[in-house]
């Protein structure tokens, strides 16, 4: 008599592969979200221990380098006193910049050089969670939620020393600091404001970053499934809303004239965030893309057009 073939093993052998194939691809997800979830930490919240060394993009590292006559000055904020730069101008309107995460004022001075040119007074910042600085009572960096208070405070002193108009000029995520304190402000209270690789959707950067990572031991892309569980992770761990770091969603808030300067080949924030805004709000917001540029280095591409650019913008 021949054998019985059971019919149902290969069934069973395919049910018993799908869920080991569903085995794998849970722990893929668990654990290279918790893994991701710590660099997303470490990388975009935690603030640095000591300050950066300046990359050749900045050019200048003092204002004494760059040939400014600058004061350092301590102003007030609701955490405490806070380092700054003040140059003086024959003009009565006052720019004030706003560094990135992770950088520092010596970020500005490239601009701060022909704005002083044309007469413009300027202050450059330092915000909670710089190295040397009050530190922000959550321990992390919050991409505006709560630095916008040290923005408030410097504008504040701007108008204490005879300021009537206020430029806000924001470097990378220094450009989420000034949307987040421009968009709560009463028109006609932020005359204009220039922002140079604009941070303005968190989450959105986060992505860009996550794409161009692999996973560990596997080597493989990161699925962006992986990322939002990663991102989920790193929420439930910081106690974060990524919405809050949303700018482009309060785009409707503006009130003032923006010149956003974007270089094509950054790498860091993506650009179409800043494409999307001037999208959003082309009655507002000039855009320029900078071909070739990299992250914060479009004047460093073309000089003399940067400069142009921000000029007559400030003009008109």
């Amino acid at each position: 008599m021949l054998p019985v073939t059971d019919r149902s093993l290969p069934s069973r052998i395919w049910r018993a592969s799908l869920f080991g194939l569903a085995v794998v691809v849970l722990a893929v997800h668990v654990f290279g979200g918790w893994h991701f979830s710590g660099e997303i930490i470490d990388r975009v919240f935690t603030p640095e221990a000591t300050a950066p060394e300046p990359p050749d993009s900045w050019m200048f590292s003092t204002p004494q380098e760059a040939g400014l006559e600058a004061m350092e000055i301590r102003y007030d904020t609701p955490i405490g006193p806070m380092d700054a730069w003040v140059t003086d101008g024959t003009r009565s309107e006052w720019v004030i910049h706003v560094h990135g995460k992770g950088g520092g004022r010596g970020e500005a001075l490239r601009s701060m050089v022909f704005l002083d040119e044309a007469g413009y007074h300027q202050m450059a910042i330092s915000y909670r969670n710089d190295p040397g600085q009050p530190a922000d009572p959550s321990g992390q960096h919050r991409f505006g939620v709560t630095e916008r208070e040290d923005l408030a405070a410097a504008v504040e002193y701007a108008r204490s020393q005879g300021a009537t108009e206020i430029v806000l000029y924001g470097y990378s995520t220094g450009a989420a600091i000034s949307m987040a304190y421009a968009i709560r402000q009463p028109i006609g209270s932020i005359a204009a404001m220039v922002i140079d690789s604009p941070n303005l959707d968190l989450e959105e950067t986060v992505d860009f970053g996550s794409s161009q990572e692999d996973l560990p031991v596997l080597g493989l892309p990161v699925p962006f499934t992986v990322t939002a569980t990663a991102k989920f992770f790193a929420a439930l761990r910081t106690d974060v809303n990524w919405r809050s770091f949303d700018y482009l969603e309060r785009t409707d808030a503006l009130s003032m004239p923006v010149l956003t300067l974007h270089g094509t080949d950054d790498q860091t924030v993506p650009l179409e965030i800043s494409s999307q805004r001037a999208d959003l709000r082309s009655d507002l917001v000039r855009f320029i893309p900078v071909e070739g540029a990299g992250h914060v280095e479009s004047y460093n591409d073309d000089p003399a057009s940067y400069q142009q650019a921000v000029l007559d913008f400030l003009a008109g």
